[in-house]
C-alpha cells in the first residue's frame, strides 16, 4: 500500500526532527532534519523476532578453530510458543542448503536458545543463513520474511553488538563435544550468491513522511515532537507502528501513526537480500 502525504500550509507542515525542546532553534533542526536523513552506516537493525518469525539466528560458528574442519554450529532464538520444527537455509560459496531442526523442546513461559551442528564439505564455506520457516511439525511449517539473518560479512551494528556476537559464537564453540549429533544440511542446487550497490542497507521511506497537521492541533495551537518504532517486513510494508516517546496531544500521535502505517519503504537489504527490520522515526509538528 502507498502513503499518501496530506498537504498542509508550509507553516504548519509536519518536519522531521530528531530531537524535541521548546528552546530548538532553526539551526538545530535543519541539522537534526539533515541527520536523520542520511544512511546508517551498518547493517539493519535486526527485526524482533515475535514480529515477523518466532526463530532467529544468534550465531554461525565454524568449528575449525578446535580441530573440526567443516563443522559449524548453529544458535537458534526460539520465542515462546508452539514452535517444535524450524527449517534454515544456509547458502555456501558452491551450493544451496536446507537445515531442517524438528527438536525444538516444549515451552512453558520463556522462549529458549539451542544450538544445533552440521557438517559441510571441506571445500565449502557459509555466505549467508536465515530461517525460511517454522511451524508445528515438518508438514506445518509456514514461511517467514528473511529476519535478522547472519553473514560473515556483515557489518556490526555496535560494539556492543559485536561483543554479543563474539560470546555467541563461543557459546556454540563451547556446546560441542565428540558425542555431539550432526545434522545434513539437504543440498539443492548451485549458490548464486545476489550482487547489488549496497550489500547492507537500512529501510528508508520511498516519499518522506509528513504527517498532516490535525485540524484539533490546528485549533489550540498545539505543537510536539512524536518519537515511533516501526516494524517494516521485506517488501517495504510497515506492519506495525508504535509510539515510544508522545507528544502530549493525541490527535498528534494518532496523525503520526496512521502516515507510519500508510507509508511504503525501501526494504533493508543483508547481503543484497530483502530482509524485515525494525527503526526509529521521529517526526515534529509545528516545531
Amino acid at each position: 500500500m502507498l502513503g499518501h502525504a496530506v498537504r498542509v500550509p508550509r507553516s504548519r507542515e509536519a518536519r522531521p526532527l530528531t530531537r524535541s525542546g521548546d528552546g530548538m532553534n532553526r539551526s538545530l533542526l535543519l541539522a537534526a532534519t539533515l541527520a536523520a536523513a542520511l544512511p546508517l552506516a551498518g547493517a539493519p537493525r535486526p527485526a524482533a523476532a515475535n514480529v515477523f518469525c518466532p526463530v532467529t539466528i544468534g550465531a554461525v560458528a565454524d568449528l575449525a578453530a578446535v580441530g573440526r574442519t567443516g563443522t559449524y554450529g548453529i544458535l537458534l532464538d526460539v520465542d515462546r510458543g508452539d514452535t517444535r520444527s524450524v527449517r534454515v537455509r544456509i547458502d555456501t560459496d558452491r551450493t544451496r542448503y536446507a537445515l531442517d531442526v524438528n527438536d525444538v523442546p516444549l515451552m512453558t513461559f520463556t522462549g529458549l536458545r539451542l544450538t544445533r551442528y552440521f557438517a559441510l564439505p571441506p571445500d565449502e564455506h557459509p555466505v549467508a543463513a536465515w530461517v525460511q520457516a517454522t511451524g508445528l511439525a515438518p508438514t506445518q511449517r509456514l514461511d517467514c520474511p528473511v529476519t535478522a539473518p547472519w553473514s560473515p560479512d556483515a557489518p556490526p551494528s555496535s560494539a556492543a553488538a559485536q561483543a554479543d556476537a563474539d560470546r555467541d559464537r563461543q557459546v556454540a564453540i563451547d556446546g560441542f563435544s565428540t558425542r555431539t549429533t550432526l545434522l545434513n544440511p539437504l543440498g539443492f542446487g548451485p549458490s548464486a550468491p545476489p550482487a547489488c550497490a549496497r550489500p547492507f542497507a537500512p529501510a528508508a521511506p520511498l516519499v518522506p513522511l509528513r504527517p498532516p497537521f490535525p485540524p484539533e492541533a490546528r485549533a489550540v495551537n498545539a505543537t510536539g515532537v512524536v518519537e515511533l518504532h516501526l516494524d517494516v517486513d521485506d517488501t517495504g510494508t510497515v506492519i506495525d507502528a508504535r509510539v515510544t516517546r508522545s507528544s502530549g496531544f493525541a490527535p498528534l500521535d494518532r496523525a503520526a501513526i496512521v502516515t507510519a502505517l500508510a507509508a511504503r519503504f525501501a526494504p533493508a537489504t543483508f547481503a543484497c537480500r530483502p530482509v524485515a527490520t525494525s527503526l526509529d522515526l521521529t517526526t515534529g509538528f509545528g516545531v
